[in-house]
């Protein structure tokens, strides 16, 4: 569901479009995804994709086909760098005089340890300190927490790792009176289906595919069995919109550059 969909469903529209058909394992573990790894490779599939935090141990060099590995830094071909976005992110709510941001997280969300590290650096960057991140768990008492730290610790921004939270970070702000943007500033991450005159971080699901799809190619036509020479680092981008205290966006639409019901391929 969500933004992985909508990148499920544009790699299979693009492949389709040059002649390959994308088959899709839904596992319940490791194990079993293995399994159904190996049994493409004995059917005769031209290659395999599959994201480097399920398969922490399979190398390229393990399949007797080309392979993509995504989500890896360190070992994939791909890797999308939420470091980085978290960073402009952070930058672009010091730029609107913020000083004490906060970096609320919902649980088990991906990218989040990554993103936390790059606000860290762009806090220490600016002279600031960074605080501990705010881990929103189960049916944690929110309202009371949040209200504790805009008004004893004085934040006056949340970075949010996803839009869902952010929207219903805005809601609970608005209950208990406070402001937003002109109290407190908040921003979300993924940008598929995000509510209007919310900032957020745009997932780039286009560049990503593109990406995905030319290595690919080119591992194919090559008979590449190894890892490309260093992953292609796709940078997520940012929407600014009414809730980070820039103006508001007079569309309504999607933010991702890929519209799941367009088929935009050309």
């Amino acid at each position: 569901g969500g933004v992985g969909a909508c990148r499920q469903e544009y790699l299979a529209m693009r492949l389709y479009m040059s002649g390959y058909t994308l088959h899709t394992v839904f596992y319940a573990g490791a194990l079993q995804a293995r399994r159904a790894l190996e049994s493409f490779v004995s059917s005769g599939v031209a290659a395999l994709l599959f994201p480097h935090y399920v398969f922490r141990e399979l190398r390229h060099e393990d399949f007797p086909v080309p392979v993509i590995i995504t989500a890896g830094e360190d070992a994939g071909d791909t890797f999308v760098d939420y470091g980085y976005a978290y960073q402009e992110m952070t930058k672009h709510l010091i730029g609107h005089g913020h000083r004490r941001i906060c970096f609320l997280c919902a649980e088990n969300v991906f990218g989040t340890a990554l993103g936390y590290q790059g606000y860290m650096k762009t806090m220490k960057d600016a002279g600031l300190r960074a605080l501990p991140a705010f881990e929103v768990i189960g049916g944690t008492a929110l309202s009371e927490k949040i209200n504790d730290l805009v008004s004893r610790k004085k934040v006056t921004a949340f970075l949010c790792n996803s839009d869902s939270r952010a929207n219903q970070l805005i809601l609970q702000l608005n209950r208990s009176g406070i402001r937003v943007p002109e109290d407190v500033a908040v921003t979300g991450f993924g940008g598929s289906m995000t509510p209007p005159g919310i900032a957020t971080i745009v997932q780039p699901i286009r560049e990503e595919v593109d990406a995905i799809e030319s290595i690919l190619f080119h591992k194919i036509r090559k008979n590449i069995l190894r890892r490309h020479s260093e992953p292609f680092r796709v940078k997520p981008y940012l929407y600014t919109d009414h809730s980070c205290g820039c103006p508001y966006h007079e569309e309504i639409s999607l933010k991702n550059s890929y519209l799941p019901i367009s088929y935009d391929l050309l």
